[in-house]
């Protein structure tokens, strides 16, 4: 019995160790930002949200592109999503979007997600995060009927 437990702690540690190499960190000018899906990150977001609304946004920033996620994130984006994009030297954008399949895949980072900030009110949720080194993108959320809808995307570029 002690055997099997071993060998089943050993495969649990083994894959474990595999997933959080799976999610590097990110450098940008010599600091270190840790991805958004290790372990203590997910911790930290899970304190930081509210419980309805983590698997949401665990599901934009770290889920994989299945159509099982992606059928779960159709349920939470609004009709039409506001979208707003800005880069250095440019002119801001400013467009809806039809929460369609193209969408719903754009939305999904499957793990690219560093430096991860969140501004929570009881109705709405702002999360920030860099998707690289000169790129930062922004999911906004609010609570409709008792349900978290993202309504309104955001990306900034130097």
């Amino acid at each position: 019995m002690a055997t099997v437990l071993g060998i089943a702690t050993a495969l649990l540690l083994a894959s474990a160790t595999k997933v959080e190499q799976s999610f590097p960190p990110l450098e940008v000018q010599g600091t270190t930002y840790q991805n958004a899906c290790t372990a203590p990150e997910r911790s930290e977001l899970r304190r930081e949200l509210p419980h309805e609304a983590h698997e949401l946004i665990e599901t934009l920033l770290c889920a994989s592109k299945t159509p099982a996620r992606k059928a779960y994130l159709k349920q939470h984006v609004t009709p039409n999503v506001n979208a707003e994009y800005s880069g250095s030297g440019q002119e801001d954008l400013q467009e809806v979007l039809q929460g369609d399949d193209e969408l719903l895949d754009h939305l999904m980072k499957a793990g690219e997600a560093w430096q991860v900030t969140t501004t929570v009110t009881d109705e709405q949720i702002e999360v920030m995060f860099f998707v690289n080194e000169a790129c930062v993108q922004s999911r906004s959320l609010r609570l409709d009927q008792g349900k978290w809808m993202l309504y309104g995307l955001g990306a900034g570029c130097d």
